[in-house]
């Protein structure tokens, strides 16, 4: 993708090089990933002070940096880098084990490291292939509940979540996602909210987007229900305005049923 780098010189020029393209923000990866052959989702995969030669970087050049991270370690080298927001942030650890780090979340709240937990790609696993779906692995149930419990209490900590997938499934992902942020205590208002204000702000576009006021793009969904009360009426869609031009939308799949998290 962006390229491979070994080093904190390195790291550095591929940061320049890649703004130097057009890149708007810079992503690195602080663990290995579940699927990618050959990596290690629950080790680290930089030291950190390599990903802190990448914040360094990038920052210089007005760039956000945030860091894929399933495993304690490379979340725990990422925070300390000063990374802007961790993907995933699963808290997995060696062995398959799964734990969680309440000095971690701790730490990462008082630092205002935000967390895409993009919990649709396990989800969408556990009910089944769906439309266009195309994950390389299919995790067991209690892994869903264990990143959905990890998540809850990430929030619980005072750690800011952000609604985002993870690039597996664009017809269905963003609606398990806001569903999932349901699952975990967010009420619909502040599901929405992660997912469009919130969402501006993590990418530093609110000026421009994310919520509807004179002067920013004129982005509305209208659907059919109540999604302030029950985010799976989102999946409803009855019109879209992008940019002040009506779109009439594709419906995505109906909601699957309960989930047993």
């Amino acid at each position: 993708m962006g390229g491979e780098v070994d080093g904190s010189d390195a790291i550095r020029a591929a940061v320049r090089q890649l703004v130097e393209e057009g890149a708007d923000g810079i992503k690195v990866m602080a663990t290995g990933g579940y699927a990618t052959p050959s990596t290690d989702p629950a080790e680290a995969a930089f030291p950190g002070a390599v990903l802190a030669a990448a914040v360094d970087e990038a920052h210089r050049l007005g760039r956000r940096v945030t860091a894929h991270a399933h495993g304690v370690s490379g979340m725990r080298n990422a925070v300390g880098a000063g990374l802007d927001s961790i993907e995933h942030a699963s808290m997995s650890g060696p062995n398959g084990k799964w734990t969680f780090d309440q000095a971690l979340a701790d730490e990462m709240a008082d630092r205002g490291v935000r967390v895409v937990p993009s919990i649709a790609a396990d989800t969408r696993a556990q009910l089944g292939r769906g439309p266009g779906w195309t994950n390389l692995s299919m995790p067991e149930a209690f892994w869903v509940r264990t990143r959905m419990s990890n998540a809850r209490r990430l929030r619980e900590a005072g750690v800011a979540l952000i609604v985002g997938t993870d690039g597996t499934d664009f017809q269905e992902a963003i609606h398990l996602e806001l569903e999932s942020f349901s699952a975990i205590g967010f009420d619909a208002v502040t599901t929405i909210r992660a997912a469009t204000l919130d969402a501006a702000r993590h990418l530093g576009i609110d000026r421009l987007t994310g919520s509807l006021e004179p002067g920013k793009a004129a982005d509305v969904l209208i659907v059919e229900g109540a999604a302030d009360r029950d985010i799976r009426a989102l999946r409803r869609p009855r019109l879209v305005v992008a940019a002040g031009r009506p779109v009439q939308p594709t419906p995505p799949p109906a909601w699957p049923g309960p989930l047993e998290w």
